[in-house]
């Protein structure tokens, strides 16, 4: 997310939630977490959990309700991957179906996965970030 939609964001928590402050590193933590995910789609999370939740929310929530619906199978999302490693390669910048599938690959890391020499390691770590 762009710094400006972070702080928009961050914004709306704040004033749905003005007894919880949040420290620098919380928000980097939070920013870092939610980063592959579209900021349109974070708002929309943040908005449904503070109508839903009278309590902050942890980064799990909203990871929760940015993945519920429609997911990828897991042996799909994996296979997803394998083309966009030989299709877009180390230096380019993958598009994904999902938004589960790029906040996997965002945690296993981009570069890692299209250097690694062992892709059955990694489609085992893949497969439990997954899920």
């Amino acid at each position: 997310m762009a710094q400006r939609e972070s702080i928009e964001i961050f914004a709306l928590l704040a004033a749905a939630y003005p007894k919880e402050p949040m420290t620098e590193p919380q928000v980097a933590l939070y920013d870092a977490c939610l980063a592959a995910y579209p900021p349109a789609e974070v708002r929309r999370a943040v908005l449904t959990h503070i109508q839903q939740s009278p309590w902050f929310p942890k980064i799990s929530d909203l990871v929760a309700l940015l993945v519920e619906g429609d997911t990828v199978d897991a042996d799909e999302a994996w296979a997803e991957v394998q083309r966009q490693i030989r299709t877009v390669g180390y230096y380019g910048q993958p598009t994904w179906s999902h938004p589960a599938i790029a906040q996997t690959v965002h945690t296993l890391g981009w570069d890692k996965l299209c250097t690694s020499t062992n892709p059955e390691t990694d489609r085992a770590h893949f497969l439990r970030f997954y899920a």
